[in-house]
């Protein structure tokens, strides 16, 4: 039984490659009230879909004790009917893994945390599922043992953009974009990006910049020919952009982890990120498959996109076959066997 917040395309992948092995799932998430994008997850085989928002925590609790699951997996500690299934279900002997891609910071509220982690977390959670290396030093400081932490929380579905790193072609002069894709929000660095192109194309850069996502805070700033924002789009459409893409880019300020650097690693695509992004230190290494920049920092990103636009054919092509290669470390059928571990535990 997974109790989520939001159903994406990555976990229909995870969701998919579970069923192939015999396995079912339960899923409750988000009904349309609270969903932030118009993604509707696709019928699979052995998986069931619920809206959260048409149960009573008692009537899911019923369902808990009907379907039986071997696992209960909890991302959404906020939602207080998701925590009084997760404390039936260890009533039931059912063990139960939360999920956490909060990066550890040390902070007041982050010791507070730990002064009462087990009324927060340990009261609840036998597992804890995290996507990442700062995410696990969170999990282990608030005392959980290095058993209870598992990875990963997230994985991209990685078959789907493998597509386009296999299909990727040799035309290396047609790649001239540089690609984000995320909310149009401050959070994101989507200013900073806007800025630091803007300073290029004065500096006679001739490349393009193509925005994916939803939101309009920066719509009066994008009125450029070689600037095209979109609005939200599936990953088929996405997809379909790739052959013109040099670099792919996410510039946050902060972003717990930011599951599209897997994504588009796996595409085969070198990568411009800061040192805020968790997923970074999974799939992107410096000068190896992509450069970091500094967050909220236009100089050091304007750096960091010439490197990637000084590259010939030839080192462009290693540094998308190193993104492809990193990418492999997290694939749904490690997923699957995460979650068969903690219910074989």
């Amino acid at each position: 039984m997974v109790l989520w917040a939001e159903v994406m395309p990555y976990n229909v992948a995870c969701f998919r490659d579970f069923v192939s092995s015999g396995g079912e799932i339960d899923v409750y998430s988000w009904g349309k009230s609270k969903k932030l994008t118009p993604y509707d997850p696709p019928l699979i085989e052995g998986v069931r879909y619920f809206a959260e928002s048409d149960f009573s925590a008692s009537e899911m609790i019923g369902k808990l004790h009907a379907f039986r699951p071997d696992l209960v997996v909890v991302a959404g500690r906020m939602e207080k009917k998701y925590l009084e299934v997760a404390m039936a279900a260890r009533k039931m002997k059912i063990p139960v893994a939360g999920c956490s891609d909060n990066q550890y910071t040390g902070d007041i509220r982050q010791i507070m945390a730990k002064v009462f982690s087990g009324l927060l977390y340990r009261k609840y959670f036998d597992f804890m599922l995290v996507p990442g290396l700062y995410q696990y030093e969170y999990m282990r400081f608030l005392g959980f043992s290095r058993k209870q932490i598992k990875f990963p929380q997230y994985c991209a579905d990685t078959t789907l953009f493998e597509k386009a790193y296999h299909a990727r072609g040799k035309d290396f002069s047609q790649r001239d974009t540089i690609l984000f894709t995320g909310r149009m929000l401050p959070v994101k660095g989507v200013d900073i990006l806007i800025d630091a192109f803007m300073d290029l194309i004065d500096e006679g850069f001739n490349g393009k910049l193509v925005l994916v996502g939803g939101g309009d805070r920066y719509h009066d700033r994008l009125d450029h020919d070689k600037i095209k924002s979109y609005g939200f789009l599936d990953q088929s459409e996405m997809l379909s952009l790739l052959p013109r893409v040099r670099v792919f880019c996410l510039p946050s300020r902060d972003e717990a982890w930011g599951l599209v650097i897997h994504e588009f690693a796996a595409a085969g695509m070198p990568v411009v990120t800061t040192q805020a992004v968790g997923a970074a230190t999974a799939f992107v290494r410096e000068g190896y498959n992509g450069f970091m920049a500094d967050q909220g920092d236009k100089e050091s990103l304007k750096r960091a996109l010439k490197k990637i636009f000084a590259l010939g054919e030839g080192e462009w092509l290693a540094f998308s076959d190193r993104s492809y290669a990193l990418s492999r470390q997290i694939t749904p059928a490690l997923w699957t066997s995460t979650i068969k571990s903690m219910i074989r535990c």
